[in-house]
């Protein structure tokens, strides 16, 4: 069964390499090499214990494993993935639903995602649309944002 925690110190090492991993084999169709290394770089063990000092982070868990992760910084949802050997399984909407509760308890009414080329048809079919692009060290960037009802959650 799955099942949606925080984040926990000890947790990193594993979810930096299922995140290095995703990217490495499904975000490789849409960025550099280069790109992606980078990327890799930035999810270390280090800097993820980091930015889970900075946003409330989630983890989805099967059989003691993790699968997927996502977080939430005010009304923005961050880092945002699931392993690539389950992906179209429904765990990145669970993910999604969990944040998107949590920025509704905190008082927003929208959320946005910086989203990767790789996951803008994964956001629009959850009622995302796109607001702007942008560029970074990590390659375009596309803006979604979704208005929050409390009733569709």
């Amino acid at each position: 069964m799955i099942r949606i925690r925080k984040f926990r110190q000890r947790d990193a090492q594993e979810l930096s390499a299922l995140i290095c991993n995703t990217l490495r084999l499904i975000n490789i169709r849409d960025y550099s090499e280069e790109t992606i290394e980078k990327m890799c770089i930035h999810f270390s063990p280090e800097k993820l214990t980091k930015i889970a000092k900075d946003r409330v982070c989630f983890v989805a868990v099967n059989e003691n494993r993790i699968i997927g992760t996502a977080s939430l910084k005010d009304n923005i949802i961050l880092t945002v993935f699931v392993d690539a050997e389950i992906q179209g399984k429904g765990i990145g909407s669970k993910l999604i639903n969990k944040v998107e509760n949590l920025a509704l308890k905190n008082g927003y009414k929208k959320v946005k995602v910086p989203s990767s080329l790789t996951s803008v048809k994964f956001y629009e079919k959850l009622g995302y649309s796109q607001v702007e692009q942008t560029d970074s060290d990590f390659g375009k960037n596309i803006i979604m944002e979704k208005c929050l009802k409390a009733e569709e959650i």
